[in-house]
């Protein structure tokens, strides 16, 4: 007998807003694209100038890819209440990426030379939007570009993925 998958309901909702939003961007052209740029730089200019900050470390390819999660976090959560008004501060971000360093630090020791599953465990742990991490995550381990940088390298881009979606949680009040 085939034994079936459950998914949360809230959970379920969320995979399908991420679907949704992922099959969204690949569909779209360069217009869209410049005009959300557009709209996070207006918005949340934090958000846009943390992802660019990889832009002289990795490839026109790697970074293409990032700029879709980079959308994809946006689109996810632009609607919510606060994500126009409240901007992301680099003080909770901070406090974001070195609470989840410390975990990671603190969990490392015991998982050595697994980063790639460390952070998508890593990502559920103490996020609302589970369904978001972990579909970023799935998507930057099947790419094979991005398994060409440094299990190190990838760490940091994960953890800024994921210290960014905790600050949009907190400014709109989406406790984990």
């Amino acid at each position: 007998m085939e034994e079936s998958f459950y998914i949360p309901y809230p959970l379920n909702e969320e995979v399908d807003k991420v679907s949704t939003i992922i099959e969204q961007i690949s569909t779209n052209g360069e217009s869209y694209f410049i005009d959300i740029f557009k709209e996070i730089k207006k918005s949340q200019p934090f958000l846009l100038h943390t992802f660019l900050n990889f832009s002289n470390k990795i490839s026109n390819d790697q970074l293409n890819f990032l700029t879709n999660d980079l959308v994809i976090i946006w689109l996810y959560f632009r609607e919510e209440p606060n994500a126009k008004e409240i901007k992301i501060s680099v003080e909770d971000y901070l406090y974001f990426y070195r609470k989840n360093l410390e975990i990671i630090e603190e969990v490392s020791n015991q998982l050595i030379d697994s980063s790639s599953e460390l952070m998508v465990d890593f990502g559920q742990k103490d996020c609302k939007s589970q369904a978001l991490i972990s579909m970023i995550g799935f998507r930057f381990h099947a790419l094979k570009e991005m398994k060409s940088l440094s299990p190190e390298f990838q760490a940091e881009i994960l953890l800024t993925i994921k210290s960014m979606v905790q600050s949009f949680e907190k400014i709109i009040r989406i406790e984990p």
